[in-house]
């Protein structure tokens, strides 16, 4: 009888084991934990930065949870199918925080083919809470990978209660994700409304869902939704959703959401949401929206006055012209900026048959072209002569004769604006075919030069469908003009110029399938040793002529981009470099070596992409042409940018001195970066 009832208990314990919850198992098991400077932590973290693919799936069996995490989750940054089906398994792990980072990074590669698997690992009786975070990281995974039909399954989900943070987030981001791909339904813009308008929702998914109604271009308001916006716009605490809100009742057409937004233009402290509204008013009545937003022209911030001289840039009325415009671009108490962006709406609207006045007009912004000392002044002089596309020839023997490689980069590209003018046979009416001819030429000029950022900027202008470029091409005796351009490039220096070259190799010649995006060769191994001589969180203090700003690093997120970060710094490769790149309610960004943002050093770095979000003002990333091909340019955030996530490294976050960020324009320039 003994052994009978030995055997009888043992099936007993194996059956109570068997049920007990994943997570409770993980109790039985050494819990996940990361040391930086452990070297086997920093061999497999290696291996990532390696790309090594093969060699971080062995470690998919590791008896170590820490060091299946670490596996698992560095796909999220490498990005390689061949690692799904092992990933795959890993959602069944005894670990949650295995389970969570193997659905992160099937999320992350964005093949369909793991939906199965995805949904299969969902634990639906979760009464306990106890797969929440996996379940979370599945639902989020589900929106960056699963086919369409997938998104009115998410879409539906009506039985979490307000307390159920995480997977209400996760709901409300995989919406957001699946809108990335451009997949959008109706019962999906319900839900965002639903979600944002009522602040008994977690206050995170309230702010996905505000910025989903903001970013989203296949969604439409209707008069129900805009008035619960509107309220919600006025009311709300918190500027990230009023800026959202304006952003989105742009996409109402109705009178009360353009009376809103004139209201909130008004009375809102925050210049973000003040350009929101400008932004938006934009699809309302012109003189109904204009006199309010002419006053802005005035303001003593610039990002602000930026925004409403681009309204009437943008949305300027031929009959007003010259009696408004005109007399705007000549009112030197505006910033010099300003008057010619007012410059620039006049000759836009300014009709050419007033032949008199339409020269007049550009013989103006000649002279601010010719008595200018300032680079960015004159390459906004020329987008004010672009207007009048006949200027197309005068624009490029200048804008080519200046030195700073900004201003050669930035008249390429205002020729490339010329050539996307949709009414382009309209204004060339008299000489379409010699215009196009001389653009080409122009581009093949270009090409040949062998500066980058000029080259980059032609390549893509030669891809213009409506230019017939592809005609000029296969007349040509000799096409090896984009090869010989490339084999100019050093890699991976060059990389975003060589790409963007094949890009017009692949046009030209009828490609399908697209070339690959080439990644840079490894070339920068992590300096560990300097790394750990730091704090956990070094601090970065960067000084411009506004104060100082203090930047909290986070080698636990981005260590190889934060020992980058260090040794540029340490090396006084900051000092001097300018903020090259100003989107007012996005980014300002600098680092580029030449100040026009295709500069960097004769070494890339990867991507290091664990599950962060841009959900606010003050992070500071690394700017890159594409996964793995980072350098020196960083950039911080002037306020939340989800459409990042999971692209773009973070490695800092704004400590103090935001206040001083705010008040940069481009050309203002970093003096000094140091790190404690």
């Amino acid at each position: 009888m003994r052994p009978i009832y030995i055997i009888v208990l043992l099936s007993v314990l194996m059956q109570f084991v068997a049920c007990i919850p994943p997570d409770a198992q993980k109790q039985l098991d050494t819990t996940v934990g990361i040391d930086y400077s452990s070297p086997g932590v920093q061999k497999l973290y290696n291996f990532q930065d390696r790309l090594l693919t093969d060699s971080l799936i062995r470690y998919f069996s590791n008896e170590d949870p820490s060091y299946r995490y670490l596996a698992a989750i560095a796909f999220g940054s490498v990005k390689d199918s061949r690692a799904l089906p092992g990933l795959e398994q890993l959602l069944t792990d005894p670990v949650e925080d295995v389970r969570t980072a193997a659905a992160y990074a099937i999320g992350q590669i964005g093949d369909s083919s793991s939906t199965t698997a995805l949904v299969r690992a969902f634990q639906r009786q979760d009464t306990m809470r106890r797969n929440i975070r996996t379940n979370a990281s599945i639902i989020e995974a589900i929106g960056k990978s699963a086919p369409q039909k997938y998104l009115k399954y998410i879409c539906t989900i009506s039985t979490y209660k307000n307390s159920d943070t995480l997977l209400l987030n996760a709901q409300a981001y995989a919406i957001y994700r699946f809108m990335l791909r451009k997949m959008v339904v109706p019962e999906g813009t319900q839900k965002m409304v639903s979600f944002v308008t009522d602040n008994t929702f977690p206050h995170k998914t309230r702010l996905v869902a505000a910025s989903y109604l903001h970013r989203a271009k296949e969604i439409t308001l209707d008069s129900m939704a805009a008035s619960r916006l509107a309220f919600l716009m006025a009311s709300d605490a918190d500027y990230r959703i009023r800026m959202a809100m304006a952003g989105a009742l742009g996409k109402s057409n109705t009178a009360t959401s353009m009376y809103a937004l004139i209201n909130q233009l008004g009375q809102d402290q925050d210049y973000r949401v003040k350009i929101a509204a400008i932004q938006s008013l934009g699809n309302y009545d012109y003189y109904t929206c204009s006199p309010t937003i002419r006053n802005y022209l005035y303001a003593s911030n610039f990002h602000l006055a930026e925004a409403a001289a681009q309204y009437f840039i943008k949305h300027g009325q031929p009959a007003v012209a010259t009696t408004d415009y005109w007399p705007l671009a000549k009112d030197t108490t505006l910033h010099p900026i300003i008057q010619i962006m007012m410059y620039q709406a006049t000759n836009k609207y300014v009709s050419p048959f007033m032949v008199n006045t339409k020269s007049w007009v550009n013989a103006e912004i000649f002279r601010k072209l010719r008595n200018s000392t300032n680079t960015l002044e004159k390459i906004a002089a020329m987008r004010a002569l672009s207007e009048y596309g006949w200027n197309y020839a005068n624009i490029k023997e200048i804008g080519l004769q200046m030195q700073a490689p900004i201003a050669r980069t930035s008249t390429v590209q205002i020729l490339g604006d010329i050539c996307k003018r949709p009414d382009f046979y309209r204004v060339f009416s008299e000489g379409p075919n010699k215009v196009r001819i001389d653009m080409f030429s122009f581009m093949l000029e270009i090409l040949a030069i062998g500066d980058p950022g000029m080259m980059s900027e032609a390549a893509s202008v030669l891809r213009i469908p409506e230019m017939g470029f592809k005609y000029f091409y296969w007349k040509m005796y000799d096409r090896s003009f984009l090869t010989v351009a490339q084999e100019k490039l050093n890699l991976p220096k060059d990389i975003e110029t060589w790409n963007e070259l094949q890009k017009t190799i692949d046009y030209f010649n009828g490609a399908t399938t697209p070339t690959v995006v080439k990644i840079p060769d490894f070339n920068q191994p992590i300096d560990w040793k300097l790394l750990n001589s730091y704090s956990k969180n070094p601090i970065a203090t960067m000084q411009t002529k506004y104060g100082n700003v203090t930047i909290e690093l986070m080698p636990a997120k981005a260590p190889g981009t934060v020992v980058n970060f260090i040794q540029l710094s340490n090396n006084n490769f900051y000092n001097g470099k300018s903020f090259h790149r100003v989107v007012s309610n996005f980014v300002i960004q600098g680092g580029c070596p030449r100040g026009d943002g295709y500069g960097a050093l004769d070494y890339s770095i990867r991507s290091e992409l664990p599950p962060m979000n841009w959900d606010d003002e003050g992070y500071v990333g690394m700017a890159s042409s594409g996964n793995h091909t980072e350098g020196t340019q960083f950039f911080v955030t002037m306020a939340p940018a989800f459409h990042l996530d999971g692209n773009y490294t973070i490695f800092g976050k704004i400590k103090s001195g935001m206040d001083v960020l705010h008040k940069i324009q481009q050309g203002d320039v970093i003096e000094k970066i140091v790190v404690k």
